[in-house]
């Protein structure tokens, strides 16, 4: 997800979410991960008859411990081959992990030796955003981990502090990400991250 999204659960329905780490997922599926990004697709889409022997399999199951525990094995049989050339990938999604998004992706580009393009391209395969979108998402949430650290900072320290340029990048990135301003966000009784 690069953005956020609301989620309307029908009546009398129950629903599992499975979030994977960052960068994980692509061993799950076997396509390219910008296909899946900030879309709604149906699991059978994705794994075809395998998702009703899941759904069965879970229905079974009396409590959520048992039902998460079956996806686990399930998503392990899910499981893809590690694609052979993702080192570069790794390193450059270790290191923006590490700056919390504010290493300039020219700078991972003259590291790795790889053009941005082509750098943009496995981030696309990986993890179904650019490495300059998921810098962006990575230096937002290590803001929202600096204003439930610093809860008596101003708004405008935390944007600084945090690698913002200035306050108006900040708001700008909060409304993308959480459809509200960071004001509202702080006020709210969201949990956050």
């Amino acid at each position: 997800m690069s953005t956020y999204m609301d989620v309307q659960v029908p009546q009398n329905s129950g629903s599992i979410a499975v979030c994977f780490y960052p960068g994980a997922a692509f061993r799950f599926f076997d396509l390219p991960m910008k296909e899946l990004t900030d879309n709604n697709i149906l699991l059978f889409d994705l794994w075809g008859d395998k998702i009703y022997e899941l759904e069965d399999n879970i229905s079974l199951y009396g409590n959520q411990m048992e039902r998460v525990s079956a996806i686990q094995k399930s998503l392990l049989n899910f499981m893809q081959r590690e694609p052979a050339n993702k080192s570069a990938y790794e390193y450059c999604f270790s290191k923006i992990n590490l700056f919390k998004g504010r290493m300039p992706i020219k700078m991972l580009s003259k590291m790795t030796n790889i053009s941005q393009r082509q750098l943009s391209r496995q981030f696309n395969n990986f993890l179904g955003l650019s490495p300059k979108e998921y810098s962006r998402i990575k230096r937002f949430l290590f803001t929202l981990d600096n204003m439930k650290k610093y809860p008596f900072y101003s708004l405008t320290q935390i944007a600084y502090e945090s690698g913002y340029f200035d306050q108006a990048h900040f708001i700008h990135d909060c409304k993308e990400f959480t459809g509200i301003t960071p004001r509202e966000l702080v006020c709210s009784k969201v949990v956050i991250y």
